[in-house]
């Protein structure tokens, strides 16, 4: 990556620190990475839906590239 995109999520990291500073700093690692979790969670759905790899389901999701 080039130093644009690690200042930017730098930024990003600060903007998030201070929208959570209410939340003690161990339970927002915690926070953090169960939203991780999360997002990948859906993108996996997501990409098993667009394939159909699920018999139960089939084609449940579509691509638009």
């Amino acid at each position: 990556m080039d130093s644009a995109a690690w200042d930017t999520t730098a930024e990003l990291a600060a903007f998030f620190d201070r929208a959570n500073a209410h939340i003690p700093p161990e339970q927002r690692s915690v926070l953090q990475v169960l939203k991780i979790g999360e997002e990948f969670g859906e993108a996996a759905q997501a990409l098993i839906g667009v394939t159909g790899t699920n018999p139960r389901k089939g084609v449940s999701h579509t691509c638009y590239l």
